[in-house]
């Protein structure tokens, strides 16, 4: 659905947002479940990645996003691994070529400890003026260690619940200096959603009024979430 609807509203928002971004600030965009922070994100690194790296952490387990993240990094500006996680034939190889092919390292990385993956990826990251999006703080301790890690190397955003009380993030909070929390959709954003799904359907209508009716209930219904509106 967000494909074929674009992104709607958040203007204001996406412009302070941008603004603390090129500041150089840490940004924190908090919400209640479902309002579109992953949506609002996925904006910033669009717009970021025009002109610097920027790296997108997925909402996953540990090792799985250390080693996507990993990846981005090996894709954009190489990575820095300890020769003792290679093989004998994997170094010269890399030597005698000049450089390390991703398909040459993934397997000693999947062995790789969680604790050596983030001290690689860190290590690659340093004075790279890197900016990590972050799709969710609620995490395990072990990532809240790693973003933590990234905040200390890298320009971070971050998703988070508005909800969201646990304690092993305490420590992360601090370091954004601008919050922005969104709020639901106008009546008219939500409409406007509803409208270009309906243009992209094949839902047919018996005439206009109940066409009319439908986005009026979706608009009102929705109460401006854009998961509702998709529900």
């Amino acid at each position: 659905m967000d494909e074929s609807v674009g992104f709607v509203g958040r203007d204001a928002e996406l412009g302070k947002a941008l603004d603390a971004l090129r500041r150089g600030n840490n940004l924190l965009v908090k919400g209640k479940a479902g309002i579109g922070k992953s949506a609002f994100l996925r904006q910033l690194y669009e717009r970021m990645a025009e002109d610097r790296l920027c790296l997108w952490a997925g909402d996953r387990n540990a090792k799985a996003l250390l080693l996507d993240l990993i990846e981005q990094t090996h894709d954009r500006v190489g990575l820095a691994v300890p020769e003792r996680l290679l093989a004998p034939r994997i170094k010269a190889r890399a030597r005698r070529e000049g450089r390390v092919q991703w398909e040459w390292v993934v397997k000693p990385l999947e062995r790789a400890t969680t604790k050596d993956l983030a001290a690689i990826l860190v290590d690659s990251l340093r004075d790279r003026g890197a900016l990590v999006l972050i799709e969710s703080l609620e995490v395990a301790p072990t990532l809240a260690e790693l973003f933590a890690d990234l905040t200390e190397t890298c320009q971070v955003a971050a998703a988070m619940d508005a909800k969201n009380r646990r304690v092993r993030i305490e420590k992360l909070l601090w370091q954004f200096q601008v919050t922005i929390e969104l709020g639901p959709l106008t009546q008219a954003q939500a409409r406007t959603i509803a409208e270009r799904w309906l243009d992209e359907s094949s839902i047919r209508f018996h005439s206009a009024r109940v066409r009319a009716a439908f986005l009026r209930h979706v608009a009102q219904d929705s109460g401006g979430v854009p998961a509702a509106i998709k529900g």
